[in-house]
């Protein structure tokens, strides 16, 4: 997963997302519907996964959650974002009817942050999202990129720490073509596995970014590095040591 679009649980919405080009949809109950409309777009999401579609997590509404989840349950799709995840200890009730699904914690509260640690060590969260416009919001500050590296890189920490994807914060530059690939070249060089997205139009740059390593180089330098026999090798005019040929392999295998 690199590139996960939002799509709003609304029928005219869901019916395109097989002309899109993502990796996973998050069809969202939360943010994108209004209240007074969210009977309605529970129902269209149930007749939209009679379907069975593949690479889909519904992102759930935390007022409405243990409701959704009922109604829910027994569908086939991929798993639930869980929106503003604080606690683990908070979801137990809910747990049984989460079986077989996989869970993304969205993380976007100062509390949430402060438990990371806990969060990304949990066994039953699969992956962990960052939602900096209600973090920034509930923080009182601006969503400006260098006021938010520090809760960043904290996030890929613990999520590297404990082998879980880590996914970036979606961007809302959608007329500033240049500023959104600068923010997604960040969220790659940050260690980032991935980001989140609001516009179909945003995938492309994504995929490209996240995607962007030539494999025929990598595996010419893993080629020379392993001959070579030594620790550290000069390749190309680049000093290469065993931790950049065990992330070129990495890489590598996630493509297979």
């Amino acid at each position: 997963m690199r590139s996960l679009l939002f799509v709003p649980a609304i029928e005219k919405m869901m019916s395109k997302i097989a002309s899109f080009s993502a990796d996973t949809y998050i069809v969202d109950l939360e943010d994108s519907i209004v209240p007074e409309k969210k009977e309605t777009a529970l129902k269209a999401i149930q007749s939209f996964l009679t379907s069975k579609p593949h690479n889909v997590y519904i992102r759930l509404d935390g007022n409405l959650m243990k409701e959704e989840l009922s109604v829910l349950k027994d569908y086939e799709f991929e798993g639930y974002m869980i929106p503003k995840f604080e606690d683990p200890d908070d979801y137990e009730e809910s747990k049984p009817l989460t079986l077989n699904k996989k869970i993304i914690a969205l993380v976007e509260t100062p509390k949430g942050i402060i438990n990371i640690e806990r969060i990304a060590s949990c066994e039953w969260v699969d992956a962990i999202a960052f939602g900096a416009e209600d973090f920034t919001s509930s923080m009182g500050m601006i969503n400006q990129d260098n006021y938010l590296i520090g809760v960043r890189m904290q996030m890929v920490l613990y999520a590297k720490a404990c082998n879980k994807p880590v996914f970036d914060s979606p961007s809302f530059a959608l007329d500033d073509p240049q500023k959104f690939r600068e923010q997604v070249q960040m969220a790659q060089e940050m260690g980032f596995d991935g980001k989140m997205a609001i516009n179909p139009n945003q995938i492309a740059v994504i995929d490209e970014v996240f995607n962007a390593c030539d494999e025929e180089y990598m595996r010419g330098v893993i080629e020379q590095y392993e001959k070579s026999g030594e620790a550290v090798v000069k390749i190309n005019g680049k000093v290469y040591e065993k931790m950049h040929i065990n992330h070129f392999k990495r890489i590598l295998r996630e493509r297979i």
